[in-house]
């Protein structure tokens, strides 16, 4: 009976799998060459891997959080690839690609051999699939995306089916407890993230008190499991559950001005609408999976009580983030699944015949399949983090700085990582190091008018450790205090800096509100939504949406009558840049009645135009300046004009300006 159960799970985990596998392997065509990577941290981790595998990696990494540093320990994925690469002697950026879909399946072993012991097949079927093909483990298993979450779910299951034997068999235990300990260990050192304890620890006691165990036992019992999973835990899992409360779920700012987690994708609250696009793209199909999930609960309390906790982790989605949805969707699955299965056995039990109560159940599984793959996964393509093309600028930047200059990035986190990985340089803040003096400091130096205390800004966080100026740093009005002491700094950098801007960062509203909070050049009301689009090339003109440009860059034609008397812009002008930054600059209308409105401004380069949008007042700041390739700046020298991807503007070292 046994090898009929592992050789039925063993067919069904590789259909499963052999699905998902088809759907994500379609966009192999999407990457070639070096560009294989397809999230933020994957750069990170792969970045370690490279440096494993050549035996130049240091236990301090000095190109996160420069100039303090800071000391992680060896991720467990940069060694798994490092290994897989020496001892195979396959390309790590074959590994970087192919290792996360693959692994990303792994769940469903730990998953059937759990479910296999108190529920129907139906119910592992409608796990797995709800599990794969969610749209959120869907795209963070990817192709590329050489990250943790591809064995997060392995890992939980795992530890859940091996603590749910401890308490089924009392005679072995410990022995499982033990073993859930070591997994913790494991699990810990691919993804640390200690409140998992909390989670664990809390459904262990839980379960047992559901299962009647006896007090002493149950003392025993937890207490042993807080000694495997790791007593030094406990002080980590108080601080990461406030840090879970604090920026996923009431995502307060601390001392910064605005908090930046609530303009991260990821961390953004799903509707119940958003949840069914993401699982099945079918509100009834949800309804009842929600409902299936209410039953097999009831009817199986004391087999799933052991989960509860992550299945309140998954609820968590509708307040704390999307992400959490990859732990709420077997759930669900198993819900409609085990709905399903009762269906079924009603069903049979009329049937007198055994052939046709054969039929009936294996008709029953397509209908499972039909109605828990999403179908929206077709719409996700997968594809590099970084186009072809700004792989390619990056190179050339790495490539034009000089050789064995110790040099720093100055840009948003979203770059970090690839600067690092890419460049092979020192960043102030990336995508694993939120530093939130250093994140104002990088917002407020893009928005200011005054380019000299920019570099100042810039001079005081490069020569400074966070230890000398983050201690009495617990309100706005300290950070406003240390900002005021910084604008008053006059030494130059220690080293070398390169302000890199993004021409996409025009639309991350969260750089400019921060950037303006506190700042005198803006105290009238701003407008955030910046637009930034390339227009379409015609015979006599460009289309630019709602208005064309006529190709001898003098006369607008607007489209929209109605949006041409409410016409919202100060200034209009018109723009060209060369290779060697800004060549040419008019001004096209001229609004003199409007105190507040935007700014407009046609930007030609190398025979396309764009179009660029954003509040009057940040017309002088540095932001705009250095978009559109100023040459004029008097404390940053245009070093690589990339538009419209980005401009690289190395910081003087000049005593004239200070």
């Amino acid at each position: 009976m046994k090898i009929k159960l592992l050789l039925i799970g063993t067919f069904w985990i590789s259909v499963l799998s052999i699905i998902n596998l088809f759907f994500k392997f379609r966009d192999l065509e999407n990457f070639e060459g070096e560009n294989v990577l397809s999230g933020y941290d994957s750069y990170y981790y792969a970045r370690i891997a490279n440096d494993l595998k050549n035996n130049e990696h240091t236990p301090i990494d000095y190109l996160s959080n420069v100039p303090d540093f800071v000391e992680y320990p060896i991720p467990l994925n940069s060694l798994i690839a490092s290994l897989l690469s020496k001892l195979t002697g396959l390309d790590l950026n074959l590994i970087f690609l192919l290792l996360p879909p693959l692994t990303a399946v792994l769940f469903l072993i730990p998953l059937y051999l759990w479910l296999k012991r108190f529920a129907p097949l139906y119910t592992f079927i409608g796990a797995g699939l709800f599990g794969l093909f969610n749209l959120i483990y869907f795209e963070r298993t990817s192709l590329g995306r050489f990250d943790t979450d591809s064995l997060i779910l392995f890992f939980v299951f795992l530890i859940i089916f091996f603590l749910s034997l401890s308490i089924e068999d009392k005679k072995r235990s410990y022995i499982y407890i033990v073993i859930s300990g070591l997994t913790f260990q494991i699990f810990m050192w691919w993804y640390y993230k200690p409140i998992f304890f909390l989670f664990f620890l809390s459904g262990f006691i839980f379960a047992l008190i559901v299962n009647r165990e006896k007090l002493e036992d149950i003392l025993k019992k937890g207490l042993l499991l807080i000694v495997v999973l790791g007593p030094h835990h406990v002080y980590s899992v108080s601080e990461s559950f406030i840090h879970y409360m604090i920026n996923y779920i009431q995502k307060k700012p601390g001392f910064l001005p605005e908090n930046p987690m609530k303009y991260i994708v990821e961390l953004q609250p799903l509707s119940f609408k958003q949840l069914v696009y993401a699982t099945t793209d079918n509100i009834g199909i949800i309804i009842l999976s929600f409902i299936g999930l209410i039953l097999i609960l009831i009817l199986k309390f004391r087999n799933l009580s052991i989960a509860v906790p992550f299945i309140i982790v998954g609820l968590v989605s509708f307040i704390g983030g999307n992400r959490f949805l990859m732990y709420l969707s077997p759930f669900l699955g198993m819900g409609l699944g085990y709905l399903i299965y009762l269906m079924t056995s009603k069903i049979s039990n009329i049937i007198s015949n055994d052939i046709g109560r054969k039929i009936v159940y294996l008709s029953m599984i397509p209908l499972i399949f039909l109605f828990s793959i999403n179908p929206n996964i077709l719409q996700i393509k997968s594809k590099p983090m970084i186009s072809d093309s700004m792989y390619d600028a990056l190179i050339e930047f790495k490539d034009k700085i000089p050789d064995n200059e110790y040099s720093y990035i100055w840009s948003w986190w979203d770059y970090g990582n690839i600067h690092q990985t890419l460049l092979d340089k020192g960043t102030y803040i990336d995508n694993r190091n939120f530093h939130p003096v250093k994140i104002y400091f990088f917002s407020y130096s893009m928005v200011l008018h005054d380019e000299v205390k920019s570099k100042r800004l810039i001079s005081f966080i490069t020569n400074n450790y966070s230890k000398d100026y983050m201690n009495n740093i617990e309100t706005k009005s300290d950070l406003f205090k240390l900002k005021d002491q910084a604008l008053k700094y006059v030494k130059e950098p220690n080293r070398p800096v390169y302000l890199v801007n993004y021409m996409e960062d025009v639309k991350k509203p969260i750089i400019f509100r921060l950037g303006v909070v506190n700042n005198l050049n803006y105290l009238g009301n701003m407008r955030f939504i910046n637009v930034f689009y390339q227009c379409i090339e015609k015979e006599d003109s460009y289309n630019c949406g709602r208005f064309d440009l006529g190709k001898q860059f003098i006369t607008i034609n607007w489209k929209d009558k109605s949006y041409r008397e409410k016409n919202p812009y100060v200034e209009v002008n018109y723009v060209e840049i060369g290779d060697s930054g800004q060549k040419f600059k008019t001004n096209i209308y001229k609004n003199e009645n409007l105190k507040e409105g935007l700014l407009l401004e046609f930007i030609k380069y190398k025979g396309d135009v764009y179009v660029l949008i954003m509040d009057i007042e940040m017309k002088n700041s540095l932001y705009h300046r250095t978009f559109t390739a100023d040459n004029d700046l008097k404390c940053f020298d245009l070093f690589l004009n990339k538009f419209p991807l980005f401009n690289v503007y190395k910081v003087k070292a000049d005593k004239n300006c200070q």
